[in-house]
């Protein structure tokens, strides 16, 4: 039986949509923002649930923008791609765990609030006047106009392009976007699960986990979900 208990001050945490909707409206995201590939120049899940989202955008990409991005994650410097990665052939899916991975690393450490958006109980709107430090509505903000810069070198934009398909799982993960107060649902325990302390914890990775299923067979099941097949790029 799993229970759940507030940690003072007590609340209740909004129900939201089940995870394979959310994993869809996220799939949405990323699809729509890989467009960014044809523009012109003028112009923070588990492992797990972030190379689900961007393995399900990749099989809705067209081979053009597949091309394009497989020549931007040449950029990745061999030293990431041995210490990070083990040094194995990448795809576009594992690429989306990068800005989880790069957290403990001191350049990337002032961008840890990017991961999420915290907000008051009776707020009626999120604003971008709050995330003075930045948040995830900044993050993706940013990355969307670094990403559009066809004039920048591969890095930054590989760069972007990382940030910005793990931005895009983050803020379909409930608590990515949730509460002040409870520190978006990390001080609020949860037992009936073995790994698994808080409810935060189990939006990222027990509500995957418990389903007992690879990676492979959850990828088949959301790729059958209706209308997966049906996102303009």
């Amino acid at each position: 039986m799993i229970t759940v208990k507030a940690i003072k001050p007590r609340f209740q945490n909004r129900v939201k949509p089940t995870l394979a909707r959310q994993t869809r409206r996220a799939i949405a995201g990323v699809i729509a923002l890989t467009s960014c590939f044809w523009l012109p120049a003028a112009l923070g899940w588990s492992a797990t649930g972030h190379q689900l989202t961007c393995e399900v955008a990749a099989s809705q990409l067209t081979d053009p923008v597949k091309t394009r991005i497989q020549a931007l994650m040449q950029a990745l410097p061999d030293a990431q791609r041995d210490d990070l990665f083990d040094g194995k052939a990448l795809t576009f899916a594992d690429l989306c765990t990068w800005a989880d991975q790069v957290r403990p690393l001191k350049q990337y450490r002032s961008v840890a609030s990017w991961h999420y958006v915290n907000v008051a109980r009776d707020a009626s709107s999120v604003n971008f006047d709050k995330c003075v430090t930045g948040c995830l509505l900044t993050a993706i903000e940013t990355h969307i106009g670094l990403l559009q810069q066809t004039e920048l070198s591969p890095w930054p934009r590989l760069q972007s392009l990382m940030f910005l398909s793990h931005w895009i799982g983050d803020l379909h993960q409930p608590l990515h976007v949730s509460f002040f107060e409870d520190l978006g649902g990390n001080r609020t325990q949860v037992t009936g699960y073995d790994d698994c302390a808080n409810l935060h914890g189990v939006w990222d990775f027990c509500l995957v986990s418990t389903t007992g299923k690879s990676r492979s067979d959850l990828l088949v099941e959301l790729l059958a979900l209706p209308g997966a097949d049906g996102f303009d790029q």
